[in-house]
């Protein structure tokens, strides 16, 4: 199943001046008003490092990716831009909040995908850029003087990449070193 980020999903409108409240009728049958889906900041994220990696593995780069979200399905996200510069490919996605923004809605998030340097047992190096906070106290699910990546995020980036080496047909054997940025 693939969800559309033009999917609806209802609110309540819990305003004061609902004439529903002033007359203490049941609130749950209220009419609804539809909100406009957004994605998150780690699904942003995601979707960048895919088309990072197509351009790093020279496959083409759809203008959108598929992200497949913890509880099932997926999000097809729009790249921004993408693009490889040298030894690295290069994505950005415009962060979208719907009709429930916070404070990164409109951001460019973005990644820039290499092969690194030497030998690390690793597949994935993840690394913080620029607008990308770390870690600084113990007492989080991820380390101090790790990038401020969660956990879930960084496990639909790593099945986002698996998904791309996959469509490449080779085996995932080589790590990657991945840049996350906004």
């Amino acid at each position: 199943m693939i969800r559309v980020m033009a999917a609806r999903v209802r609110k309540y409108d819990i305003s004061g001046t609902d004439p529903d409240q002033a007359e203490g009728r049941d609130l749950s049958r209220r009419p609804s008003t539809s909100l406009r889906v957004g994605f998150s900041t780690g699904t942003a994220a995601a979707a960048a490092a895919q088309g990072a990696l197509r351009e790093l593995l020279g496959l083409p780069c759809p203008p959108a990716v598929e992200v497949r979200l913890p509880q099932g399905g997926g999000l097809i996200i729009p790249l921004l831009t993408h693009g490889r510069g040298g030894s690295r490919g290069e994505a950005v996605v415009r962060k979208d909040g719907g009709d429930d923004p916070d404070a990164t809605h409109g951001a460019a998030i973005g990644a820039r995908v290499w092969f690194p340097p030497g030998y690390t047992p690793e597949l994935v190096i993840l690394s913080g850029g620029e607008g990308v906070g770390r870690v600084t106290k113990p007492g989080l699910a991820v380390a101090v003087g790790e990038p401020a990546i969660n956990p879930v995020p960084r496990r639909m980036l790593h099945q986002g990449l698996a998904s791309v080496w996959e469509a490449s047909g080779e085996a995932w054997t080589r790590p990657l070193a991945v840049e996350i940025f906004v």
